[in-house]
C-alpha cells in the first residue's frame, strides 16, 4: 500500500513535469511582432449641440481628451509595457530608435491619447543620459516619435474622413436599410418624442440622437447636472441606445470593406514581411477612433454589439514555432476566438491571410 509521503512525491513530480511541459511550450512560442489600434481616451463630446438644456463649459475644448482620458491611456500604456516588454520581451525595456512605429489621425484627441499611452509605455526613468551621466531631459523622460496622417496619405485608420461622401452613401444604402436598425428605430419613436420635449431639440433623425446622446454621456460621465426630467432609466436608455446603433452600422460588408480594408491590408503585409524577416519594426501602434474598431471586427467576423469604450484597442500578434507562423488578436485584452481546426483563439499565418482576403486591396 502506497504511503501518504510517497502520494505526494509522485504528486510533486507530476506536477513538476507538467509545469516544466507547460513552460517549455509557452518558451516555444515566440512572439516576433505585433500591431496595435487603440481609441483615444475619455473626451468632451464631439460636436456642439443647440439646445440650452444640453450647453456645459468644457475647458479643454469641444472633441479634445479630457484628463481622464489620458490617464486612461496611460494606464493602457502600462499594460501593453507588461506584455510587450516584460512578459514577452517583443522591445527592449529601454526604447531604441526603429524599433516602434506609431502612427495618428490628425485630432489633438489621438495625438495626445498616443503620447499619454506611450509614457506609460516608457514611463520617466527609461530615457536616455548624456556622456555624464546626467539624464537628457528632466526625470529621464523618454521621447517617441508619434506620426500622422497628412492630407496626401491614404487614411487606413480613419477612412470617412478621407471620402465623407462614399462613407454617408455606404450608410445610407446598407447600414440604415437593416432590419435590425428599422426596429430599433422604431421602438424608439416614443423615446424620442419624448426625450426631445425634455431636451428642447426636435430628434427627428439617428444624427440628431447621437449627438444628444454623447453630450448626455460625456455630462454624466464627468457628474454634470442633466436636465430635469432626465431620469436615470432614461439616461441609461439612451447611452445603451446609442451604443448598439452606432456599433450596428458597421456590421454590412460593403461597410465594413470601406472602414477595414486599408487598415486590413497594411497589416497582412506588415505580418508578411515580419515572417520573412524584413520589417522593419517590432511593434507598430495606431492611434484612432470607435469607427475603425467597429470596421474591423466585423471585417473579422466578430462584429461588436456594443461601441467601443474610451481607450479599447486591438492588439494583432504574430508568433512562431520552429518554422511555422501564426497569428492571435486579442479585443482589450480577451482573445478573439476563431474557428480553426486545431485551435479556436490562433490562425496560422496563411489562415489569417486567408480570412482577409475578401477585405484586402488588390493592387
Amino acid at each position: 500500500m502506497k504511503t501518504k509521503s510517497s502520494c505526494f512525491l509522485f504528486l510533486s513530480l507530476f506536477l513538476s513535469v507538467l509545469i516544466f511541459d507547460s513552460s517549455l511550450a509557452a518558451a516555444a512560442d515566440n512572439l516576433i511582432f505585433a500591431v496595435t489600434y487603440i481609441r483615444h481616451g475619455d473626451r468632451a463630446p464631439y460636436s456642439k449641440i443647440d439646445t440650452p438644456k444640453l450647453q456645459y463649459q468644457w475647458p479643454y475644448g469641444i472633441g479634445e481628451l479630457t484628463p481622464e482620458g489620458m490617464h486612461q491611456e496611460y494606464l493602457l500604456g502600462k499594460e501593453l509595457r507588461s506584455r510587450y516588454i516584460d512578459m514577452f520581451h517583443l522591445l527592449p525595456p529601454t526604447y531604441k530608435n526603429n524599433t516602434m512605429y506609431v502612427l495618428s489621425t490628425d485630432y489633438s484627441r489621438t495625438i495626445i491619447s498616443a503620447e499619454s499611452l506611450l509614457l506609460g509605455f516608457y514611463p520617466p526613468g527609461t530615457g536616455p543620459k548624456l556622456s555624464d551621466g546626467a539624464t537628457a531631459l528632466p526625470n529621464a523622460f523618454q521621447p517617441v516619435p508619434v506620426r500622422t496622417i497628412t492630407g496626401k496619405q491614404k487614411n487606413i485608420i480613419r477612412p470617412e474622413q478621407q471620402d465623407p461622401e462614399q462613407f454617408k452613401l455606404l450608410m445610407d444604402n446598407y447600414s440604415h436599410t437593416q432590419k435590425a436598425w428599422n426596429e430599433e428605430n422604431s421602438k424608439l419613436t416614443a423615446d424620442f418624442k419624448k426625450w426631445g420635449k425634455i431636451l428642447d431639440k426636435q430628434l427627428n433623425t439617428f444624427d440628431d440622437f447621437l449627438i444628444a446622446a454623447d453630450t448626455i454621456r460625456c455630462a454624466s460621465l464627468h457628474g454634470l447636472p442633466l436636465p430635469a426630467g432626465l431620469t436615470k432609466a432614461d439616461v441609461a436608455k439612451i447611452l445603451n441606445a446609442a451604443d448598439y446603433l452606432t456599433a450596428l452600422q458597421y456590421v454590412p460588408q460593403p461597410v465594413a470593406y470601406f472602414m477595414a480594408s486599408g487598415f486590413l491590408s497594411q497589416l497582412n503585409a506588415d505580418f508578411r514581411s515580419a515572417a520573412a524577416g524584413t520589417q522593419q519594426y517590432s511593434y507598430i501602434l495606431y492611434s484612432g477612433h470607435d469607427t475603425a474598431l467597429c470596421g474591423i471586427m466585423s471585417a473579422l467576423g466578430k462584429p461588436l454589439a456594443i461601441n467601443p469604450p474610451y481607450a479599447s484597442h486591438i492588439d494583432f500578434e504574430l508568433y512562431k514555432n520552429d518554422s511555422n507562423y501564426f497569428v492571435k488578436v486579442r479585443y482589450n485584452g480577451e482573445p478573439v476566438k476563431f474557428s480553426d481546426k486545431t485551435t479556436n483563439d490562433s490562425l496560422t499565418l496563411k489562415d489569417f491571410s486567408q480570412l482577409l482576403e475578401p477585405y484586402l486591396i488588390k493592387n
